[in-house]
């Protein structure tokens, strides 16, 4: 047996391999548990998701028909390009690619036309599903009824007078 070979077997026996070396460089460094703790954080939340938010958060539905829904769409994406509107960073609205109805992951117009077909009959149900009772769902099938709505919720609550 050589010289290295006794070493690294003593070196073993104390403990100080390169696992139990990497451990205790770990455990110094601050940002490193930081770092460790963050992301336990975020495995946790990944792996008991279904149990802390069992609902779809995205959930919000105007019931109007295709049409005036694909009026709005339009009418939206004409008015951010022809204002040169940011979305989002330096990115603005392009309203030529709306125009291209077949291409639903271009096109705005063609994805309203196919999400109102697939989503409707499903908002509708859900209204029904006892999973759903906790949610109070609002039925707005026209402009006019969602310009009331939204006058209700945003007007200030009344205070009596102090008497």
């Amino acid at each position: 047996m050589s010289a290295a070979e006794i070493e690294a077997i003593a070196l073993q026996a104390e403990g100080t391999g390169l696992w139990s070396d990497a451990w205790r460089r770990l455990r110094r460094n601050p940002g490193a548990i930081f770092g460790m703790v963050v992301i336990g954080i975020f495995v946790f939340l990944a792996i008991f998701a279904p149990l802390i938010a069992p609902y779809d958060p995205r959930e919000q539905n105007l019931d109007l028909g295709l049409g005036r829904s694909v009026w709005r769409v339009t009418r939206r994406a004409w008015r951010r390009w022809r204002s040169r509107e940011l979305l989002w960073g330096t990115n603005t609205e392009t309203f030529a690619k709306h125009l291209k109805l077949w291409d639903p992951a271009e096109s705005l117009i063609t994805f309203a036309v196919l999400s109102h077909r697939r989503r409707r009959p499903g908002m509708l149900a859900r209204r029904h599903d006892p999973r759903w009772a906790h949610i109070h769902f609002v039925r707005l099938r026209s402009p006019r009824e969602v310009e009331r709505w939204l006058e209700a919720v945003t007007r200030p609550p009344r205070t009596r007078p102090a008497t």
